[in-house]
């Protein structure tokens, strides 16, 4: 039993003692300042006529985290976060009318939210993994797209409304 520790020690002794030989050749240098000198100033006003700051209500039931998608309409915003379980509705003036969605296995429930989009009805969808869920506008289940998820190869970064129950 005794032999094992100094077989340990003196693996890590040996191991201490070796130089670490590193290849400066291979390092990238990244010169920030001369990056700053060749920076520009963009204005806002090329793009913006204004910029309108609109806090959203807080509470139990509307709090979000790190925001992982976001979509706007004539009259909502709709935001789900990383660690959410529904798409938060929030009216143009940032009150918190619904929540939308609920985390499950079964129809109109969903495993986790990879991102939402408008449907045809003014309603919203939610895409999963493996499947897309259409809600009305009034936060009311509706039907499932199955297979337009974020399924391996066949990633989809966005379902948009065409006609007729149809997506592109």
């Amino acid at each position: 039993l005794y032999k094992i520790p100094l077989f340990i020690l003196a693996i890590l002794l040996a191991s201490c003692s070796e130089e670490n030989n590193v290849d400066s050749t291979h390092i990238t240098v990244l010169n920030i300042e001369e990056g700053i000198k060749n920076m520009s100033d963009i204005q806002l006003s090329k793009y913006a006529s204004s910029v309108e700051y609109i806090p959203l209500e807080t509470s139990n039931e509307s709090f979000l985290g790190e925001i992982s998608d976001f979509v706007a309409t004539d009259s909502n915003f709709y935001l789900c976060s990383t660690n959410g379980n529904s798409v938060m509705e929030f009216s143009n003036d940032g009150k918190f009318v619904k929540a939308i969605g609920t985390k499950g296995r079964g129809p109109g429930e969903h495993m986790g939210i990879d991102r939402i989009f408008p449907t045809q009805n003014e309603g919203i969808g939610i895409m999963t993994f493996n499947k897309s869920i259409l809600y009305d506008k009034s936060g009311n289940y509706v039907m499932e797209l199955p297979g337009f998820g974020n399924t391996g190869l066949n990633r989809a970064e966005r379902l948009l409304p065409y006609k007729n129950d149809k997506y592109i």
